[in-house]
């Protein structure tokens, strides 16, 4: 029997205080917001990791590896009979495994697609947080140098730490520091403002968008969950607003050239409030995180 819950399962149980964590942490600072929240430990375990390997039909977009040696190594692939179909690139398990114990983090793109509690706590966080939101899980080695160094995302993220233990450091928000998915130098992270944190089985960390950040597995095997949370872009906002005074402005008299239309558009902007765009905002990064799925497939 399905249970529909009201409250978001993400928030409602990786977060002590949901007002506290919208007013006062949302968009502004890295926070360890527990350490043992409900269900997150043993959500995704190494053996889930390995069983949907072996099953033997992921392809390599689902799949990439990061360190090892030799580095940056392609993902190894082959080539199966299915259904009386040839498929390619899918993704060799013993070659995963290979690149794995030579120090290789792997990186299980969209897991949301085949991991049906985290993909329902997708779809909770996506209507609770008008965003569009996927999720990823990254299985590392021990070891102490991080495999992907100090970098930026383009989003928010949701560390669930499921299994194993992983180190981690957050620095502070810059007005200077771009907003897309870059990496950056280590004067990014400087001691102001700088979270350091171990993550145990159950902990969960939110990084705002445009937070640098990096990670150890230090000595033991690690497993987490990344829940990227993607925000409409300005330009998202724009369209929407366009959308909405479009019949305005397509009447517009062309004899009144640019500044009779800016002056209808601006018009018409002033009956718009930002809920009444807000939909198709989110409705337009709910649509690019599809294509993006897509384009995994």
């Amino acid at each position: 029997m399905t249970v529909h819950i009201t409250t978001p399962w993400a928030l409602d149980r990786l977060v002590p205080d949901i007002d506290e964590f919208m007013g006062s942490v949302w968009r502004r600072r890295p926070q360890v917001l527990a350490t043992c929240a409900e269900g997150v430990a043993g959500l995704l375990t190494e053996d889930d990791i390995w069983r949907q390997l072996d099953c033997g039909l992921l392809s390599r977009p689902y799949v990439a590896a990061f360190g090892g040696t030799p580095a940056g190594a392609a993902m190894p692939t082959r080539t199966r009979l299915v259904e009386g179909h040839e498929v390619d690139d899918l993704v060799d398990v013993r070659g995963a495994r290979r690149a794995f114990e030579s120090g290789a983090t792997l990186k299980f793109n969209r897991i949301d697609h085949w991991h049906l509690p985290i993909r329902e706590m997708v779809d909770e966080l996506a209507e609770f947080l008008d965003a569009g939101v996927v999720a990823h899980a990254f299985l590392s080695p021990p070891g102490d140098e991080p495999v992907i160094t100090a970098h930026l995302d383009g989003v928010h993220v949701l560390i669930l730490q499921t299994a194993g233990v992983k180190d981690w450091v957050a620095g502070r928000l810059k007005p200077d520091l771009p907003s897309g998915s870059v990496f950056c130098g280590d004067g990014d992270l400087d001691q102001v403002g700088r979270l350091t944190a171990r993550l145990r089985p159950g902990a969960v960390l939110y990084l705002p968008h445009g937070s640098p950040h990096y990670a150890l597995a230090r000595s033991e095997i690690s497993l987490h969950v990344a829940i990227e949370v993607q925000d409409p872009a300005p330009w998202d906002y724009v369209q929407a607003y366009s959308s909405h005074v479009r019949s305005a402005i397509d009447r517009a008299p062309a004899s009144h050239g640019a500044a009779g239309f800016l002056e209808r558009f601006t018009s018409a902007l002033d009956s718009v409030s930002h809920q009444d765009i807000l939909p198709e905002a989110v409705r337009t990064v709910r649509a690019r995180t599809l294509v993006a799925a897509h384009h995994l497939g």
